[in-house]
């Protein structure tokens, strides 16, 4: 783990423990870095030891309102599933249609799919949970989707509907794809969309609702 050192010249040990108090209860940052980065010699081992777990906690807790890990970037099957994708994602929660898989597989990768089936029209689902976010701060959601799609049997437009909950705030869009002229899954356009947190979860929902056909779904990923 990276360690951050802090000095303090003209500073006792006295001065960092109400220093330590203060940043505590209002965040004050009554120490500068500079003061404690040329005073470190003159502290006692126990104080440098604590400023160095310190800072080291606050790295910690950085990464941890930073990191989105459960967010699933790419659906790669299990090491041991050879050629299948499987029908369940872990952290993910699939309702509705089955018809033709939950999964399917291109190049190697998995991904999701929603809706009916190649013979009847059908409602489908994805959700998860989204952690460690921030009260207030706005993220943005990135995700790639595809048309089922065949050159001798085109499909139409297909149409899937995001929403993020969080508390009492609702992002919700819909988003149309159309058939490519390749091979099936063979086109996949990127979307981005913006949501603030009402609090440290939210809910991301993928949805199609009577809908014949598939949708892919891939990428999903979480910033700030």
């Amino acid at each position: 783990m990276r360690q951050i050192r802090f000095r303090i010249v003209g500073i006792t040990d006295a001065h960092v423990q109400d220093w330590q108090k203060r940043t505590q209860n209002s965040n004050e940052k009554a120490v500068s870095q500079r003061q404690i980065a040329h005073a470190w010699p003159n502290l006692s081992l126990a104080t440098q030891v604590l400023l160095t777990l310190t800072a080291a906690a606050t790295l910690i807790g950085v990464a941890s309102r930073t990191s989105q890990g459960h967010v699933q970037n790419d659906f790669r099957p299990p090491a041991n599933a050879g050629d299948s994708c499987g029908s369940d994602v872990p952290g993910w929660i699939h309702a509705g249609s089955s018809a033709d898989g939950n999964l399917n597989r291109r190049n190697g990768s998995c991904f999701l799919m929603l809706g009916g089936g190649f013979y009847e029209a059908g409602s489908a689902s994805w959700s998860t949970t989204l952690y460690r976010l921030i009260r207030g701060k706005a993220y943005h959601l990135r995700f790639r989707i595809s048309n089922e799609s065949n050159p001798k049997s085109p499909k139409p437009p297909l149409s899937i509907t995001v929403k993020v909950t969080s508390g009492p705030l609702t992002s919700i869009h819909s988003y149309t794809v159309n058939a490519s002229h390749g091979d099936p899954w063979s086109a996949w356009q990127t979307e981005v969309q913006t949501f603030r947190a009402a609090q440290s979860t939210a809910v991301l929902e993928f949805s199609v609702t009577n809908q014949q056909y598939d949708i892919g779904l891939d990428s999903v990923s979480v910033s700030e």
